[in-house]
């Protein structure tokens, strides 16, 4: 089991800006930050990934922040909350014991049901390295 004082799903925007902030604030403080992706883009550059900057890795959201502000970064997707006992569970076993968790969960792409979706050419931006990377 890992115990962390702070633990944030999600990684984000909002997953660093909360670990590095709850870091900086409480020095003390036992901080784990616990993604999916191996590697994370910047959101609101996806859309210059496909003239500006030529390739997704271009467009990727450093792990420097994290390591230089002492956060403990983890790969692995969480597939469990147990709330009652202030720990949750990855997809590899892993257990984490926290005292506070933030959800950093960020949003999903949906298609709307319009005339025309179904045609070729047409496809949902993801927010995902891999994915970009096909497309």
């Amino acid at each position: 089991m890992t115990k962390a004082d702070i633990l944030i799903i999600g990684g984000g925007p909002a997953g660093v800006v909360a670990a590095i902030t709850a870091k900086k604030n409480y020095p003390s403080k036992q901080v784990t930050l616990v993604r999916k992706e191996k590697k994370s883009v910047i959101p609101c550059g996806i859309p210059y990934i496909f003239n500006r900057l030529d390739s997704v890795d271009k467009n990727l959201m450093p792990d420097q922040p994290l390591l230089d502000n002492k956060v403990d970064l983890v790969i692995s997707e969480i597939t469990e909350i147990k709330s009652k006992e202030k720990e949750v569970i990855a997809e590899n076993g892993d257990v984490f014991d926290y005292g506070k968790l933030i959800l950093a969960l960020g949003s999903t792409s949906q298609l709307i049901p319009i005339p025309g979706i179904e045609k070729e050419g047409i496809w949902v931006v993801k927010k995902d390295y891999e994915y970009l990377k096909k497309h």
